[in-house]
This record gives structure tokens, sequence and C-alpha cells, in this order.
């Protein structure tokens, strides 16, 4: 059923997250300690997993957690106050509430190499986790180099017959990540006037 916007009836569009990520996945981002959270997902995407060739043990996964915890409670507070988490009093049970968390609602897979418990983020899970740490760290994007990117797919296309449909793609992609970045500087600018 389309959606009427402005008395012009707007096809609804469909997102494909959510078709690809469950549900699950938003709770602990949508908890009274979402900043918790987040916080502590992106250490690990950053930290623990996105440096590690093969899979951390479940212990290691625990201490990080417990020490990146007690290094984000000296700063914040209490990273359980606010939550329906059941409230830990001790270091290691906390993080064990806090991993648990994170398991059940499918950030992280558990599996065992013989008798060692390894842990892993989901890959749907660690997708998402790459895009939100690129926008925490702000990386920045050269006008320029945007520019001559998609020249450069639009002129290896002109050169190369065979090959052209990937480099126009290549260019499209380009050009439709370029816009959508100049809509987000027009935006912020309009919020700063």
């Amino acid at each position: 059923m389309p959606l009427i916007r402005g008395g012009r009836s707007v096809p609804e569009v469909d997102l494909a997250l959510f078709d690809v990520l469950p549900s699950e996945l938003f709770k602990p981002l949508g908890s009274p300690s979402r900043r918790f959270y987040a916080d502590l997902l992106l250490f690990l995407h950053e930290r623990t997993f996105s440096l590690a060739a093969e899979a951390p043990r479940r212990a290691q996964v625990l201490q990080e957690i417990a020490d990146f915890q007690q290094r984000w409670e000296s700063r914040n507070g209490d990273s359980l106050a606010e939550s329906s988490d059941s409230p830990a009093t001790a270091p290691e049970d906390r993080a064990r509430a806090a991993y648990q968390r994170l398991s059940d609602t499918g950030w992280l897979i558990e599996h065992k190499d013989r008798y060692i418990r390894l842990v892993d983020l989901d890959p749907d899970a660690s997708g998402l986790l790459h895009v939100l740490s690129e926008i925490e760290r702000g990386e920045t994007r050269t006008y320029g180099g945007a520019v001559i990117a998609v020249l450069s797919s639009l002129e290896s296309a002109a050169a190369n017959p065979a090959e052209r449909s990937e480099n126009v793609r290549n260019a499209v992609r380009g050009a439709r990540d370029f816009l959508a970045h100049m809509r987000m500087v027009s935006v912020s600018l309009r919020k700063v006037e």
C-alpha cells in the first residue's frame, strides 16, 4: 500500500537492512544502557575482532569486556544501573552479564574448537559495526578525490568496453556516495544556521 505524503502517493520502500538484520540485534542499542553497549560494541569491533586473524577465546573476550567496562564506568558511572539487566556487583559478573546480553541478542557467536570456546561477531552485525565505526570516526572525504574517482571510472569504462559494466557501476556507486555525503553536509549547514 503506497504512503501519502503532501497529497502525493509515495511508493513504500522495502529496506533490505531489516530483512537482513534480526530485530534482536537492536535490543542492546535500544535499552537504557544503550550508550554503554554502543561503546562496548565499537570497542570490541575495533580492538578485539577486526585485528584478530582468528576468533579469540571466550575468556579473552570476557576479560576485554571487564577491562573496558571498568574504564567506561570510571568515566560515566555504572553501565548497567539503568538497565533491566540484573544488577551484578562483581566486575566479572557485570562483564558476564554484558557478554550474555550481546550473545543472546545475536551480536556474538560462540563456537568450540575441541575444548576451547571461541567467540566471533555475527557477520551481519560485523558489517553494521563497520559502518557505525566509520561514522563514529568521522572519516573524512576529499571532494576532489571523490570527483576524480567517478571520472576515472567513467574514463576506464570508455577505454575498456569489455569491463564497461563494472566501471560504470563503480562510477554510479561513487557518485551516489558523494551525493549522500553532500546532502549530509548541506543539512548540517542548515542546522547550524
